[in-house]
């Protein structure tokens, strides 16, 4: 648990010499001029006190500032880089979350859009990347912005285009959480018919 320097603040001791005056025999009256400060266990302690407080603070900004210097070197490599398989270097613990956003494109895209209207944004988010297809082309798009009131995002320009009922997914992986493990899964597209039955 990291120590809060300000409420155990290190109180240094005022040292003082021992004086005593030559010219008067010791045991007299007059030969100590000053008693100075005794070293004793209790001062010793708070020496030891100061020095464990100083090195456990450089500890603690030494574990910071390479936190800091993780987060800056994944940022710099990819903006909005979460880390997520970074180490946090404090102890905590920086857990996977399965991202598994999945929405329908109701209005087909020609090559080169930028803009997507889809069934939902629920689940989406900028700076993440996220998988097109549909029964003929497949690509990876970034999403850029995303317009909650007109369910569309922007991503990068598309190099394929798309058919009205495209998939627009995060990922085909399914949680099998009676085994606490992940599993492959699939991506469809369906035909859907109506008959009447009489």
């Amino acid at each position: 648990m990291p120590i809060d320097f300000m409420k155990n603040p290190y109180a240094p001791t005022d040292w003082e010499d021992r004086i005593v005056d030559p010219t008067i025999p010791v045991g007299q009256l007059g030969h100590l001029l000053q008693e100075g400060t005794r070293f004793n266990a209790k001062r010793a302690n708070n020496i030891e006190q100061g020095i464990w407080l100083s090195f456990e603070q450089h500890r603690q900004m030494y574990s910071i500032v390479r936190r800091m210097q993780v987060q800056l070197e994944l940022e710099g490599r990819y903006p909005g880089n979460s880390g997520t398989f970074a180490d946090t270097l404090d102890g905590t613990l920086n857990k996977l979350v399965l991202l598994d956003a999945s929405t329908d494109v109701i209005e087909a895209a020609v090559i080169g859009a930028t803009t997507l209207k889809l069934a939902s944004v629920t689940g989406f988010e900028t700076f993440k990347q996220y998988t097109i297809f549909d029964g003929t082309n497949v690509e990876v798009v970034m999403v850029q912005s995303i317009d909650t009131n007109a369910k569309t995002i922007t991503v990068t320009a598309l190099v394929n285009g798309y058919v009205k009922g495209s998939k627009l997914v995060r990922s085909n992986a399914l949680l099998d959480e009676l085994n606490n493990r992940l599993e492959v899964g699939s991506w469809n597209l369906y035909d859907l018919s109506v008959s009447e039955v009489i």
